[in-house]
């Protein structure tokens, strides 16, 4: 069966003497891997590398065979969406990338998720446009929007209507978060120091990523760190201990609070 779909370029690497071997994202297919040849060892095989860049929509093909996880491309072409992005909005890109590369079930459709992350890219190229402070602000809010919605579409979201004991969130209250099970309304006798306290409002806003487009989103400046840090707890079981690569093209340790989780 012949197979035609636009996919995104999440990893690639050398294979062999002339290949790529490259996980890709689909709406229909999800994360999957092909193999691309002739990559290297001439001009002609240069322009086609220049197609493997990350942030830029392929048209592809392939002949589908049953039980396939390899795939090898009939062909590979650019598309119509390419999303220039640079500085620290290439990482913010980069970071979705490795998300979607490490925490993806392979072959498994993600139409909404794809979606939310062509929204991403768009959004995070028309924000090189803005003052820099401005900037660096919505980028951190458009990482939590996009952190949520992939915990989401694994399954592995949490409840932001209740707390554990079934009662609704409420702005006034702070809670304890306990990594996957949930909010539980800070008190005397439940003060763990060693869970993380977050305040409701910020509970309550990133709530509201689940409905509000991205361009319509806004953060309370002082609920981001502590949303980041809610994110990176949740996101830290699935991900294991090997660190996020993007963070390091930051030149930052990667122990050090930035944007990304």
């Amino acid at each position: 069966m012949l197979v035609e779909q636009s996919a995104y370029v999440l990893h690639s690497r050398p294979y062999k003497e002339t290949s790529a071997l490259v996980t890709l994202f689909s709406a229909e297919q999800g994360k999957f891997n092909a193999i691309i040849r002739s990559v290297r060892g001439s001009k002609k095989a240069h322009l086609k590398a220049a197609l493997l860049q990350p942030f830029q929509q392929l048209q592809l093909s392939w002949r589908q065979k049953a039980h396939q996880d390899l795939v090898s491309l009939n062909t590979i072409e650019s598309g119509d969406l390419r999303f220039p992005l640079h500085g620290e909005t290439a990482v913010c890109g980069l970071y979705s990338n490795e998300l979607l590369y490490r925490l993806l079930y392979p072959n498994v459709s993600y139409d909404n998720l794809f979606q939310d992350y062509c929204d991403l890219l768009y959004y995070l190229a028309q924000l090189q446009f803005e003052e820099v402070s401005i900037q660096q602000r919505k980028q951190a809010w458009a990482l939590r929007w996009f952190e949520l919605r992939l915990l989401n579409g694994l399954g592995h979201g949490f409840n932001l209507e209740q707390d554990c004991h079934h009662q609704p969130i409420e702005a006034s209250r702070t809670y304890l978060f306990y990594p996957e099970y949930g909010f539980e309304v800070l008190t005397d006798f439940a003060a763990d120091q060693a869970f993380l306290q977050i305040p409701g409002e910020c509970l309550l806003q990133l709530r509201s990523l689940l409905t509000e487009d991205l361009s319509a989103i806004e953060l309370g400046v002082p609920c981001l760190k502590t949303l980041r840090v809610l994110m990176s707890q949740s996101l830290q079981p699935y991900l294991g201990d090997r660190p996020i690569q993007a963070r390091l093209l930051l030149g930052r340790n990667p122990s050090q609070p930035d944007k990304l989780s």
